[in-house]
C-alpha cells in the first residue's frame, strides 16, 4: 500500500491554499498575488519566499536534507489534494495554469528535456523528468485520484478547486507504478520542436 506523510511546519495562521503551473507561471501568479499581502519586500529572484509571501502553497525543495524526486512530488500532490498540506486549512487548490491549456505540442512541449534538472542528468532525460513536464503529471494525477476531475478542465487561473479524492483510486496507482512500462513514443522527434515562444499570460481573474 502506498504510504503519504503529510507532516510539516505551518508557517503563518491565515489559510494558504496549494498553487500548481509551470515555473514561469507560478512566479507570475504570486508576484501578481504579492501586492495583496503586507509580507515585507517583494525579491524577484526568491521563487519560493514570494510564493510564501503571497500566501501560496507551493513545492519548493532545495538543499540536501530533504531532495526534491517524483517522490516527493507524489507525496506533495497527494496531500495538497486532501488538504494536508502544512497551512493549507484542510482543503483546496489553484492553478497559475489552465489545466485545459496543456498542449503536449505547445510552448510548453512534453517530453523535450526543457526546464530545470539536477547537474547529474544534465545531459539528457532518459531516466526522469525536466521540470517543463511536471506540470502535465501533475495533472494526469489529479484526473486519476479525484472523482470530480473532470471540472479540472474548466478552470480558470486563480480558481478554486477541492479534489473529492478517490481512495480506490488512490490503490490502483500502486498496481499502476509496479506494472512494466508500456514502450513511450515520444509526440513528435526532438528535432521537430521548436522553442517556445514567451507566454502572455492573462489578468488573474477577480476574486
Amino acid at each position: 500500500m502506498l504510504m503519504v506523510s503529510c507532516c510539516g511546519t505551518r508557517v503563518r495562521g491565515i489559510a494558504s491554499q496549494a498553487l500548481l503551473g509551470f515555473d514561469e507561471t507560478i512566479d507570475w501568479f504570486c508576484n501578481e498575488e504579492h501586492k495583496w499581502f503586507d509580507t515585507g519586500a517583494y525579491d524577484p529572484k526568491n521563487h519560493a519566499g514570494n510564493c510564501v509571501n503571497s500566501n501560496n502553497n507551493i513545492l519548493s525543495l532545495y538543499g540536501e536534507r530533504v531532495q526534491y524526486n517524483i517522490c516527493r512530488n507524489l507525496e506533495w500532490q497527494i496531500c495538497a489534494a486532501k488538504g494536508k498540506l502544512p497551512g493549507q486549512g484542510g482543503f483546496g487548490m489553484r492553478f497559475s495554469q489552465r489545466p485545459a491549456d496543456l498542449d503536449v505540442y505547445g510552448e510548453k512541449p512534453l517530453w523535450q528535456c526543457r526546464g530545470w534538472r539536477p547537474a547529474n542528468v544534465a545531459g539528457g532525460c532518459e531516466d526522469g523528468y525536466a521540470t517543463d513536464d511536471i506540470f502535465f503529471l501533475e495533472v494526469c494525477m489529479f484526473s486519476h485520484i479525484c472523482r470530480n476531475s473532470e471540472e479540472l478542465f474548466t478552470l480558470n487561473v486563480g480558481d478554486f478547486y477541492v479534489c473529492d479524492f478517490d481512495e480506490d483510486a488512490f490503490d490502483e496507482l500502486e498496481l499502476l507504478f509496479l506494472e512494466e512500462p508500456r514502450p513511450f513514443t515520444a509526440p513528435y522527434e526532438p528535432s521537430e520542436a521548436k522553442p517556445p515562444e514567451a507566454k502572455s499570460l492573462e489578468a488573474m481573474p477577480n476574486g
